[in-house]
Parts: C-alpha cells; structure tokens; sequence
C-alpha cells in the first residue's frame, strides 16, 4: 500500500506552509514516510523514515528556524513563543527502541524575550540520559542533569524493570518568569519569584530516595479563576529520603496572610501521605464577581497525593456574594473513553490504556472537604436581581465536598435586620427578621423574611402606617419566589396598600391634586391599573426588573419601569400616570424620559438621560461600605 502527497496548505498564526516535495507513503510494514518537508519563510520542519509496532524502527525528525507561536495555541499555551530547533533520532527494535538528539529553544512571551533551552538526550534501556540548561534573560540559570527511569517501548509483550533514578537539580536565584508562558492561563498567570535549588534524586517510582533543598523568595502569581494575586511568597522545602518536608510556607492575599508546615511523603508504600497545616488571617481567599472572602482560621490538608482531604475551622472575615454574577457554564468539557475507544488504542497503537491513563487528575477536584464555617455578622448577601436584596448574614455553616463533586454549603445563618433591607414594588423595606439556608450553591440558598417600610404621617391627620412584606423563595428560581403584603397598626384593603407605597396617602385621597381637586374620573379604574400592574411585576409577569412610582411636586405621579438587559446594561423609562387638568396630552409625551445606565466598573457607571429635547451623559462613581 503506497501513496503520495502532492500538495499540502497550512495556515497557523499568520504563516503559510506549504509541502516542499512530494512525498511517498507506504503502509506495508508499518507506517514508512519518505522525506516530508513542509516549509515557510526559512523555517522548516522535516520528518523520515519508518515506524512499525513489530519491527525495527528508523524515524528522525528535525526542526529548523520554526516559530512555535503557530503550534503551541494547538497545545493550550497561547502565551508560549520563540523558535525551536530539533533533531531527534528514534531506532531500534519495537521492544527495546533507541533516541539520541538535541533540542534548542529560544522563550519568548507575548513577543517579549524570556530565556532559552539547550538539553542533549540519548534513550536506551529504560532510561533516558538528559543535560538540560534553562536560561533567563536576566542570566540566572537552572540545569538538570542525570538519568530517568522511562518507557519508551512500541511493544509492551513482558513488563521490564526500569533503572533506578540519578537526576541532579541545581538554581541559584533562577527567576521563576521564565515558565510563565508554559503554564495554562486560565488556572494560573504571571507567576514570578526567586528559585534556590541543590536536589539529588534517585531511587525509582514506588521508592523514589530524595536529598537536598528547594527555596523559594519574592513569590507572586496570579489565579484568574479565584480573581487572587499572592505576593510575598517564601518557600523552603527539605528533602529526606521519600518524603518532602514543608519548613516554611507563606503568602499575603489582599490584606491578609497564610502559613503553612508539614510534610508529604512519594513512597507508595507510605500510599504517598500528606500532613500539612495552614494557619490563615484576614486571607483573601476568592476575588470575582459573584464571590469575595476574606478568610481566619486553621485547616488541615491530609489524606494522600490521590485522594487529599481537607478539614478545619475557618470564620469569613469579610465576604460578599453576588448570585447575579454566576457565570453560565455549558458543561464540564470532559471527555469520557469508551470500552471500543480503548480497545481501538490497543489494535492501532498498542496502547493498553487503563482507568488510571483515561483519567484527569486534578488536586482541587481530587479534593474532599469538610469544613465548618463561621459567620460572625460579616457575610453579605448583594442580589440587584428582582427582588434586589443587600443583607447582612450571622451564624455558621458546614462545608462540604465529595472528592470530583461540587462543593455544598449547608445550614441555616440569621439576618442581621439593623445593616439590611429589600427593595420591592420601588420602595426599599428594612428588614425586620429573617433566615437565609444554604442547601447546595452559595449563589442559590433559600431566604425568608419579613420587611417593613413606614410610611409617615403627611397631613397631620393620617394614621402613621407600616407596610410590611413577607418574602421568601430561592434568588435564583423566580417561581419559586413569593411575596406577601400587609399593613399595621390598621389592616388596609389592597388598594390602600398600594396607594400607600405609591403617594403615601390611603386610596380615598390618592388623586388629589395640587389644587384640591378630585380626579374627576376615572380615578378608580387608574387606582385598580395601578395596583394591577404593581402586583403583576410582583410575580415577574412583566419580567421587569424596576417598578417605581413616585409622587411629584404640583400632586402629580410618575410610573418608572426598567430592565437589566444584560450584567452591566440597564434600561427604564417614565411617564406620568396623573396630571393636572390643565396638563396637555403634548406635555404628557415632553415628559417622557429614558435613561440607559452601563457599568463600566463595579464602582464607574455611565448614565444616558434622553428627553423630548435633550439628550445627557453622565459618570458615576459609586462604593459601598
């Protein structure tokens, strides 16, 4: 079986490549390429030879002058760069196959210069010989040099004995930049720091026999998915025999520190433990949108390599949560091989893959939790949702976490009524009382309260009324919400409820204007609209985010409606509901506003104000304490 390409077009990063020759195929014994050359602007990489699962192999690879920019989005590190040159020779037979070659690097991040690579490297026996020099731009160095135990065979009939390890590391003050570009981006950036090595290895995988010293100064690095930069990292590990002995560990976050001892052993024999304590302080544990904590507290990370747990008491500091701001997820993007999927591995590639090779391990997913969590009044619940809610949470929960499970909060905290309120129906309620449960998501818990909104005596002759609201329901479930409106001292019908909330007056006197006047007619059916349309955005019939209704000068009311129409955009408009009568239907139209407000930054918002002959812009600055 033979065939030829002719032609062959890729486009990566902004480089066109293009096949140098033609290139012959055969697939008789093996897979046997002769002479591939694909080529772009001086760059070039080659690849010949023959790989076959049941003979002898013959396989060499070169890379010349390629800018890996193109590749290395392929492999999940788009802030990698620079230029690669390789030649790697693979032979011998299936069952004990052969590697020599050299590999040579020029790091480059976002286009800025980070430092190079040499490594020389011969395989045989189970055991790959490597020199590898890691160079910074500043001059500040690491090398590895030694021997690792590696399989490298095509055909895997009989398990081997690998060799023992005799790997040297050395560092002095190597700038840790330099593998900022190889990490993934999304879980971790920017990392930085001063790197101290003199570690000898030896031993093999189960037994592995550790000498020597790690430390780390001036750490600092950035976790976008905690929003979190820890600074003033030090580390200083020891090495003894299998196991790794924390001696000191620490890092400020926000204005707060962590401390961390212990140890961790690698021998399987010792099912590789871990013992390693954290004392934490006022530590900025999670900085996003929907989340903010400031932690205190002792934990223990325990367990072992593969199955971590982590127990302890903490007290949140400081905390905000924000259910408005979760984040959409569309799926964990795992991939999951079937029993066909790993059978096609071993015929094709003679790869028999386990459950431990198909497999991703994470640590933080790996990781069981049980922790209770304290909540000394500094908890704060923000929904600008409907109903916008700002309360202050008190008590204490338990949280949990089954190893590669979501995390859970469980338990019921107290509301603080004095620092917290609801806003509903355009009129903010202080809370009098209430409870919020968490039973799963931080973002989604159960609350039930009872507000109260006073509404002061205007004419010297009303009664002074109170309208209290029952709320209850998940933020996160609107069918799920339910509200309930009463009055004290006096129980008022509806209408007068919401006639209260609206002008301030009972439903009698509602109307009336600016010249003592009674809405001549109609005043019923508009009293009944209005409660109609109140008690509709209750229930999020109209899927509005505002209503509003606002008393103005001269005995008028104005209706305000508006909307989020997404995170950072909202949208309203008003108009009168009541005039005088000697207002024009033409004025009525003049007095209509729109105001279009977008978050910038949680604390800067632009505001457009548009009317029948002006048009406004505005900035705001807003905190919150």
């Amino acid at each position: 079986r033979r065939g030829i390409l002719q032609r062959l077009d890729v486009s990566l990063d902004g480089a066109e490549w293009h096949l140098g020759v033609p290139t012959e195929v055969f697939l008789d014994k093996g897979i046997r390429v002769q002479y591939f050359l694909l080529e772009s602007q001086g760059q070039e990489i080659t690849l010949d030879g023959i790989l076959n699962v049941e003979g002898e192999q013959r396989l060499g690879l070169s890379l010349y002058n390629v800018q890996m920019s193109g590749f290395t989005d392929l492999l999940g590190m788009p802030a990698l760069g620079g230029i690669a040159n390789a030649d790697l020779f693979f032979h011998g037979p299936a069952f004990s196959p052969e590697l020599t070659g050299s590999v040579n690097l020029m790091v480059d991040s976002d286009e800025e210069p980070v430092g190079s690579v040499t490594a020389q490297m011969n395989y045989a026996d189970g055991g790959l010989d490597l020199h590898a020099d890691f160079a910074h731009v500043d001059g500040s160095t690491f090398s590895a040099t030694g021997m690792l135990p590696l399989d490298l065979r095509l055909k895997k009939e009989t398990e081997i004995a690998l060799p023992n390890a005799s790997l040297a590391l050395q560092a002095r003050r190597f700038n840790l930049a330099w593998i900022s570009p190889f990490l993934v981006q999304d879980e971790i950036q920017s990392i930085q720091g001063r790197l101290t090595a003199d570690l000898g290895i030896t031993g093999s995988q189960t037994h592995p026999n550790l000498r020597g010293q790690i430390h780390v100064s001036d750490g600092y690095a950035r976790f976008p998915q905690l929003g979190i930069t820890p600074s003033r990292f030090t580390m200083h590990l020891t090495m003894r025999q299998d196991t790794i002995h924390v001696e000191q560990l620490r890092a400020s976050s926000g204005q707060g520190t962590a401390d961390a001892r212990g140890y961790m052993t690698l021998a399987e024999s010792n099912q590789r433990k871990v013992e390693i304590d954290v004392d934490l302080e006022d530590f900025r544990a999670v900085n996003t949108a929907p989340y903010v904590a400031d932690v205190s507290g002792t934990i223990a990370l325990g367990g072992t390599l593969r199955n971590p747990d982590l127990t302890g008491h903490i007290e949140m500091t400081n905390a905000v949560i924000r259910p408005q701001d979760v984040p959409v997820t569309l799926g964990n993007g795992t991939i999951h091989f079937t029993e066909t999927d790993l059978q096609m591995l071993e015929k094709y590639f003679n790869i028999r893959a386990g459950l431990r090779d198909t497999t991703t391990y994470s640590l933080v997913d790996a990781l069981a939790m049980d922790l209770s969590v304290g909540i000394p009044g500094t908890v704060r619940l923000q929904s600008l949702q409907n109903p916008e809610m700002n309360v202050l949470l008190s008590g204490s929960i338990a949280l949990n976490k089954a190893p590669y499970a979501d995390q859970n909060l469980r338990g019921t905290v107290s509301i603080v009524p004095e620092l917290s309120y609801l806003r509903q129906f355009g009129r903010r309620f202080d809370i009098r009382q209430g409870r919020v449960t968490f039973a799963g998501s931080a973002t989604n818990p159960f609350f039930d309260l009872r507000a109260a909104l006073d509404i002061p005596n205007q004419t010297g002759q009303d009664t002074p009324v109170t309208i209290l609201l029952d709320a209850s329901g998940q933020l996160q479930d609107p069918e799920s919400l339910t509200f309930e409106l009463r009055s004290e001292p006096v129980q008022l019908d509806r209408a007068d409820i919401i006639s209260y909330m609206a002008t301030g007056r009972p439903a009698a006197d509602a109307f009336q204007l600016a010249g003592g006047g009674a809405f001549q007619s109609g005043s019923n059916l508009a009293l009944q609209q209005l409660s109609s349309l109140v008690a509709g955005a209750a229930g999020a019939g109209l899927g509005l985010d505002l209503i509003q209704i606002n008393p103005e000068t001269g005995g008028g009311i104005t209706f305000t409606a508006g909307k989020y129409v997404s995170r950072r955009l909202f949208a309203s408009v008003k108009w009168p509901i009541t005039e005088e009568s000697n207002t024009s239907s033409r004025s009525a139209e003049d007095n209509r506003e729109l105001v279009i407000e977008y978050s910038l930054y949680p604390w800067l918002v632009a505001r457009m104000r548009g009317e029948s002959q002006a048009v406004g812009l505005s900035l705001f600055y807003q905190y919150t304490w």
